[in-house]
C-alpha cells in the first residue's frame, strides 16, 4: 500500500543550504527492501510544491537527480537507502507554496500513472538566488524606488561594477590600474530633476565613438572641453553686437571670457556705402577687443577660441 511521507518545509532554506527527506516511514528503519524475483523496485514519487531547485540522491545507493521548482517526478531508491539528500540551488522569491511532497510505493506495489504536472504558481519577483542554476528572466514590480535588481562585484573591486535598480539608475564599471573607474552611468532623478545618462565620468581619456549619426533635438551644450574636427580644433564661440563703430578706435564687450584667437565682423543695416571695420588683435583682453570702422556704421561680431 503507498504510503505518503511526512511533508518537507522548504521555506527555512536558501540557496547553498542542505537538508533532507526521511523515506524510512514507507521503507522501514532498515531502509529500502527488495520484494520477491521478478517483482518491480519501489517508487518514490515527489511532488516539488515549492521555489526551490533542489539536487538530490539517496544516502546509501548515491542515484543522483535535479529537480526543478515546480517539478514532479518518479523515481527508484535502492537497497538500503534511508533518506533523501537534498540541496538547494536556487529559491524563487515570494512562492505561495514551499513543500516537497512525497509518496512510497513498495516494491511489486502498482505506481499509479502520474498526474498531469500542475507546477504551484511560483510568481518570479525580486531577486532570484541560485547556486549554479541559470535565470532566464527577471521580474520586479510593487517595490519602493531605488530597490536594486541587478548587481555585479568584480574581484578586487571596492564597490559594484554593474548595478541597476527599479528607478532607471545603472553605473557599469570598470577596474583600470587598480581603481574602479564609471564608464557609463544613468541618473533617474539627478538635483536638476531630469534624468542624466553620463559617459566615462571620473577619467581622463575616455573615448565615446559612434559608428553611426548622433542626433541632438534639442542641442549640444559643452561646459568645458572643446570640438575636435579632421583638422583643427574649436572651444568657444560667441556672438555679440550690434555695436555702432566710428572712426575712433574704441573698446567693445566680447564675452567670450577668454582672449579670442579670431574675430569675424560683418556690418548690418540697409546703408549702401561702403562699409568697413577692423579690430585690434594686440590689444585683446578676456573680455573686450578695440574695433574700428570707416564711418559711422553699425557692426556684430563672433569671437573664437580655437
Amino acid at each position: 500500500m503507498s504510503t505518503p511521507l511526512k511533508t518537507l518545509d522548504l521555506s527555512p532554506f536558501t540557496a547553498g543550504q542542505s537538508t533532507a527527506l526521511d523515506i524510512t516511514q514507507g521503507t522501514g528503519i532498515g531502509g529500502v527492501a527488495w520484494g520477491l524475483p521478478g517483482q518491480s523496485g519501489p517508487t518514490l514519487r515527489l511532488h516539488n510544491e515549492s521555489g526551490s531547485g533542489l539536487q538530490c540522491s539517496f544516502n546509501a545507493s548515491g542515484q543522483g537527480f535535479y529537480l526543478p521548482a515546480g517539478g514532479w517526478v518518479d523515481c527508484q531508491p535502492s537497497q538500503g537507502d534511508t533518506t533523501l539528500d537534498i540541496i538547494i540551488l536556487y529559491v524563487l522569491p515570494s512562492p505561495p507554496v514551499t513543500l516537497l511532497l512525497g509518496t512510497y510505493y513498495a516494491a511489486g506495489e502498482s505506481v499509479p500513472a502520474m498526474s498531469v504536472l500542475g507546477n504551484s504558481p511560483i510568481g518570479i519577483g525580486g531577486t532570484v538566488n541560485t547556486v549554479g542554476g541559470t535565470a532566464t528572466a527577471i521580474q520586479n514590480d510593487g517595490n519602493t524606488s531605488g530597490t536594486p535588481i541587478i548587481e555585479a562585484t568584480a574581484t578586487g573591486a571596492p564597490s559594484s561594477n554593474v548595478k541597476m535598480d527599479n528607478a532607471g539608475n545603472i553605473t557599469i564599471g570598470a577596474m583600470i590600474g587598480g581603481t574602479l573607474w564609471k564608464i557609463f552611468q544613468t541618473i533617474a532623478n539627478p538635483p536638476a530633476a531630469s534624468t542624466e545618462v553620463l559617459f566615462g565620468s571620473g577619467q581622463n581619456g575616455n573615448i565615446v565613438e559612434s559608428r553611426d549619426l548622433i542626433q541632438a533635438d534639442a542641442g549640444v551644450k559643452l561646459t568645458a572641453g572643446g570640438v575636435a574636427f579632421t583638422t583643427g580644433s574649436m572651444s568657444k564661440v560667441v556672438p555679440f553686437g550690434p555695436y555702432t563703430l566710428s572712426t575712433t578706435a574704441t573698446f567693445f564687450n566680447h564675452n567670450l571670457g577668454v582672449v579670442p584667437d579670431f574675430i569675424i565682423l560683418t556690418c548690418v543695416g540697409t546703408n549702401s556705402t561702403a562699409e568697413m571695420a577692423k579690430y585690434d588683435n594686440t590689444t585683446m583682453t578676456t573680455t573686450q577687443v578695440k574695433l574700428v570702422s570707416n564711418g559711422s556704421f553699425s557692426f556684430i561680431g563672433l569671437a573664437i577660441k580655437f
